[in-house]
């Protein structure tokens, strides 16, 4: 079976907080996604995860094949979860061996962020021994 991680430019969770309008909605544990509000106009994580809903939909990917990720994370702010790179082992560990990391709306401020996480991710990729892996980007 193969196996669909949406991997998306991280932010610090403190960002997502701000952007809520109604300054009560977020939670940032992944149910406030799910009930609706007029907060999810201006929230960059809920909107990564209708992107992901809308593309797997027009993949006609089943659900369980396919979930998101975040990269990017600096210094000790907590930012948004999951981890592309803890991901990565996860599914390694559940044996997963087909693997697609598909990597919507990367501009060109993340294409270098993109490349030195393909790296490490060839590293993981070793150490996993991913039967297949591919990469792609969409924008």
């Amino acid at each position: 079976m193969t196996i669909y991680l949406f991997s998306y430019h991280g932010i610090p969770e403190r960002h997502i907080l701000k952007s809520d309008t109604t300054k009560s909605h977020c939670k940032i544990d992944g149910t406030c996604c799910e009930i609706k509000s007029k907060a999810h106009e201006t929230c960059y994580r809920h909107q990564c995860f209708e992107t992901t809903k809308a593309i797997a939909a027009a993949l006609n990917l089943k659900k369980g094949t396919f979930s998101d990720s975040f990269q990017s994370r600096l210094l000790k702010d907590p930012w948004l979860k999951p981890y592309t790179d803890y991901e990565l082992i996860r599914l390694a560990e559940q044996g997963i061996k087909k693997l697609v990391v598909i990597t919507p709306s990367f501009v060109t401020d993340c294409l270098e962020t993109f490349r030195r996480d393909r790296h490490g991710r060839k590293k993981r990729i070793f150490t996993c021994r991913w039967r297949e892996f591919q990469t792609h980007t969409l924008s």
